[in-house]
């Protein structure tokens, strides 16, 4: 999905949802993040305030929900707002809730778009996961491709880095099995050396 997209769906769906969840959500944020959010205490970027959120969301939303969900050191900002009893899914709704009433430019969210991506990316590399778990997701993930052959592919993980070895049909699948792994959290590296039969001059 285009980040641009992602960035948006949020403000749509709350548009378009008022009569569904608007009311609950919005209970759901005077409850718990009002307090600070609706006067802008010790700094905290009020509700419809353009600028404010403006400058919070240029760095990408992924940003602003990690702030959310995990707090700003140093700062009134505490994990969840200090509420533990709200799940991830429900900061981030409010967090959306917020961002849509400040009806921020289309072009800022579109700016915005590609540091989400680089913070995923970042997040994703970062997360520690063991070898031979890596091994065993990436085999997984390959075992929904009819076109591999898993029983001869070898995967392997060393500190993070895979590497598969094997023969597929056709370049594409080459392209498609990356593309099953290449999200898995954890790995550092992928090593990717399938060789089709078409780079091996097969008929």
């Amino acid at each position: 999905m285009d980040p641009m997209i992602k960035l948006i769906v949020p403000a749509l769906l709350l548009a378009f949802c008022v009569t569904a969840s608007a009311a609950t959500l919005e209970e759901n944020y005077m409850r718990n993040c009002a307090v600070c959010h609706l006067p802008g205490i010790h700094g905290a970027p009020k509700v419809g305030d353009k600028a404010e959120w403006t400058q919070r969301i240029r760095p990408g939303i992924s940003t602003v929900y990690r702030n959310a969900i995990k707090g700003i050191p140093n700062t009134a900002m505490m994990a969840k707002g200090g509420h533990d009893d709200l799940s991830d899914g429900e900061i981030k709704a409010i967090v959306d809730y917020m961002i849509a009433a400040a009806a921020i430019e289309p072009a800022v969210l579109r700016d915005a778009a590609p540091y989400d991506a680089l913070a995923v990316e970042r997040e994703r590399v970062a997360i520690e996961v063991a070898d031979e778990t890596l091994v065993g997701q990436v085999r997984k993930a390959l075992a929904r491709i009819r076109e591999v052959d898993l029983p001869n592919t070898k995967v392997e993980a060393e500190r993070g880095v895979v590497s598969v070895v094997g023969i597929v049909p056709t370049p594409q699948v080459v392209k498609q099995a990356y593309g099953a792994v290449k999200r898995i959290p954890g790995i550092k590296k992928i090593d990717m050396r399938l060789v089709s039969g078409h780079q091996m001059g097969w008929d």
